[in-house]
């Protein structure tokens, strides 16, 4: 159940910092200046939110339905994983001059 995770004290802050909100949202709608700022700030803060898990559904949702990586899909360095050769590795001689 949700509502006994919460005491009264805790709900009734709440209760009070959405009644002030609200307040300077209604001040900010009648053209007090700083109020237009702070219902700015609230309403930028809420889209940028928005998009965020917005965007996070959407990366998720393409991971869920992409390929799945196998052992033998995953890029390994071929240096890393090669098997130890028979004998020493290759030597080059260096280039000779010819003039």
């Amino acid at each position: 159940m949700l509502i006994p995770q919460f005491t009264l004290r805790r709900l009734m802050t709440v209760t009070a910092l959405i009644a002030v909100l609200s307040l300077i949202v209604t001040w900010g709608s009648h053209g007090t200046a700083w109020a237009v700022g702070v219902t700015a700030l609230l309403v930028l803060l809420v889209v940028t939110f928005a998009v965020h898990v917005a965007l996070f559904g959407i990366i998720w949702l393409v991971s869920q339905t992409s390929r799945r990586a196998t052992p033998q899909s995953v890029l390994v360095f071929p240096s890393l994983s090669a098997p130890p050769s028979d004998g020493p590795p290759p030597t080059t001689s260096p280039p000779t001059g010819t003039a």
